[in-house]
Formats: C-alpha cells, sequence, structure tokens
C-alpha cells in the first residue's frame, strides 16, 4: 500500500509539474519538427515569462492580465529572432543563439535581481486555495488540462489551415514553398512568434505554479523539449499526421516529467538532472537505431518510427 502511494503521488506530482511544460514543448514541436529548424531563444524566452509575469504580479497587476502580458514578450522575443534571421540573413540557430545571451540581461532588468518571490501573492491558481475544498493539486491539475487540450486543438487547427500549410510547407522544403507562392520568410517569422509566445506562456504559469521566477529557470529547456518529443514519438507511432504529433509532445512531456521525479524520489540529487537529461536524450535517439537493428536481426524489416534527424543523416551516409 505505501508503493501504491507513493506511486501516485508521483503521477500527481508528474502532472502538476509537467502540465505547464507541455505549452513550451508544443512550442519547441513547431521549431524542431514543423520548420525543421533549432532555435536557442527557447532558453532565454522560457524565463522571460516567469520574469514579466512575477514581476507584474509582485506589483499589483491581476494574474490574467499579468500572464496575458508575458505570451506577449515571448511573442515580441520571437518576433526579434525571426527578424534577426529572415532580414540579416543570420541562421535561425545563431540568431537564437543572439537572442538567447540577449534576453539574460532583459530577464535580469525585468525582475531587478536574479529571482522574484511569488509566496504572499495571487497568482492564476489562487483559486484552488480559495474557491476549492480538495488540495491544491487536485483542484489545478483539471484546470491545465482544459487550458492544454484548448493550446493544443488550436494549434492542431492552425497547422490545418492555409497558413498552416504554408509554414508546414517552409519547414519541409523552401525552394519548393517559394516555387508554389509560398512568403516562406513571413512563414518562418510567425512560426517563431507563435512557438516562442507558447514558450513563453509555459514560463508564466511554471512561475506562478512554483512561487516564484528565476533567471535559471529556461537553462536547457530546448535540450529538455527535444528530449520530451523524441521520447513521445517513439511511444506515439505512425507520425506525421498533425494530431498525432500533438498527442506525442503531450504524452512524451508528461512520460519525461514523470522519469525525473521518479529519478528525484529514488535519491537523485536536484543538480545531477541536467546529466539525467542528457543521458535520457541520448536514449531516445539511440532508441530507434537498436529496434531497427533488433528488427532486422530477427529477419523482418525496420519499420520503427525514426524520429532523430541525426539518425536520417546518419543512414544517408
Amino acid at each position: 500500500m505505501e508503493w501504491a502511494s507513493t506511486f501516485t503521488r508521483i503521477i500527481v506530482i508528474s502532472l502538476e509539474t509537467g502540465l505547464p511544460l507541455v505549452f513550451m514543448f508544443l512550442g519547441v514541436h513547431l521549431i524542431f519538427r514543423v520548420l525543421d529548424n533549432f532555435d536557442m531563444t527557447v532558453d532565454g524566452s522560457f524565463p522571460l515569462g516567469g520574469a514579466t509575469v512575477a514581476i507584474l504580479l509582485a506589483n499589483g497587476v491581476p494574474p490574467v492580465p499579468a500572464t496575458l502580458a508575458a505570451v506577449v514578450a515571448g511573442t515580441i522575443a520571437g518576433l526579434l529572432t525571426g527578424l534577426i534571421h529572415v532580414r540579416l540573413r543570420v541562421s535561425l540557430l545563431l540568431s537564437g543563439i543572439i537572442m538567447m545571451i540577449s534576453l539574460y540581461t532583459v530577464n535580469l532588468r525585468v525582475m531587478g535581481g536574479p529571482n522574484v518571490p511569488l509566496l504572499d501573492v495571487g497568482t492564476i491558481f489562487s483559486f484552488a486555495d480559495r474557491y476549492t475544498g480538495i488540495a491544491r493539486s487536485l483542484a489545478i491539475i483539471p484546470f491545465l488540462l482544459v487550458l492544454v487540450i484548448l493550446a493544443a486543438g488550436g494549434l492542431v487547427y492552425f497547422l490545418k489551415t492555409q497558413i498552416g500549410l504554408a509554414v508546414r510547407a517552409t519547414g519541409g522544403n523552401q525552394l519548393m514553398a517559394r516555387s508554389l507562392g509560398v512568403n516562406t520568410a513571413a512563414s518562418t517569422v510567425l512560426c517563431l512568434l507563435i512557438a516562442n509566445g507558447l514558450i513563453s506562456f509555459s514560463g508564466a504559469l511554471v512561475a506562478q505554479n512554483q512561487g516564484f521566477a528565476d533567471i535559471s529557470m529556461g537553462i536547457g529547456s530546448i535540450v529538455a523539449g527535444i528530449a520530451s518529443i523524441l521520447l513521445g514519438e517513439i511511444v506515439v507511432r505512425k507520425q506525421g499526421r498533425v494530431i498525432r504529433a500533438a498527442v506525442a509532445v503531450v504524452v512524451g512531456t508528461l512520460l519525461y516529467r514523470f522519469v525525473i521525479i521518479f529519478a528525484l524520489r529514488l535519491g537523485l540529487q536536484p543538480f545531477d538532472l541536467r546529466l539525467f537529461t542528457g543521458v535520457i536524450l541520448l536514449l531516445v535517439i539511440t532508441a530507434p537505431m537498436g529496434l531497427a537493428r533488433l528488427n532486422r536481426l530477427r529477419g523482418g524489416q525496420a519499420t520503427t518510427a525514426v524520429p532523430s534527424r541525426l539518425w536520417q543523416l546518419r543512414k544517408s551516409k
């Protein structure tokens, strides 16, 4: 019974801490899978959302407007990254690194220091303590689930519109997209804008949930996002469909958080989490290769989905 209680508690904590991260990983999915590129702005726009919402809440701004302001701040960061990329013709990876470095100073300026506590400040989750008679975790999980469903559903709908198809075409083959009359520069900027808005929204939710915003809360976000996406793609097969891809992001995020919380329960130290995340990323990258080889040894064909671009590049050599 004690083991069952501990396991249930791990699941609850995984949902409570994992659901706010789904929005960030949806944004990473837009960049990594839809746009087929890398953007290091993630490590800056995530704490930007937390810093913006924290300083506004600390100065008496209501939670909803403060959270929306955090989303706007993230979209501006994505817009600037996109403009550096398409107007100055700097690679997206380097543009993201420039913005990530710049946002570190911006976040410090916004918060006025390395962190902002929110212990005695009303947040978007304060309703759980004021209006419900159940545990805080059990009250906010359904609320976060609704937000996740709305965000994932909205993203799926967007990617099926003409503008969304243009964004997907830009990520798939820019030359072909241009030949079809798609403005690839505008599509790229729009994708970065939406992605970093989602990422900043995630940072705002995480800051309000944990009770503080910190300058270091975004370190390793892009790595964790890619690890969650690849992990979800291993569990949710037949990649390529928009709905399945969104489900894979949600499943991968929650599974990633479950593994992290479970490892902490087993005695892993918090300062070991970065190394642990790197190991998880290595495993999910190499898992399709191992499964494909095992399948070939059994005499079958390698039908396992291979989500890793690194593995695809290796096969082409």
